[in-house]
């Protein structure tokens, strides 16, 4: 899977020990994954999140990624790409 992570930054990593902070992901994440799953081959989704949403949810979805990396915070209509077939997010 090809996931554009600029703007991830350790901090939602931390933040996700929160209880509260990492039902609120997997929630989301659960969405995410149901929305992906529907689409059909060669069609494209389109999921919309409120600034500060996107971030808790892609560590959520991407545990092993590398979250260390610098990257700027995603910018108005901005966020990340999966250009992959799979439904496993």
């Amino acid at each position: 899977m090809t996931v554009g992570l600029g703007g991830v930054r350790p901090r939602y990593v931390d933040l996700l020990s929160s209880l509260t902070l990492a039902a609120v992901a997997e929630a989301h994440r659960g969405v995410w994954t149901r929305v992906v799953q529907t689409v059909p081959d060669g069609a494209a989704a389109l999921v919309i999140a409120r600034g500060g949403g996107i971030e808790p949810v892609l560590v959520a979805c991407l545990p092993g990624a590398d979250h260390e990396s610098p990257g700027c915070a995603f910018a108005h209509c901005d966020g990340p790409a999966s250009t992959s077939p799979t439904t496993d997010l």
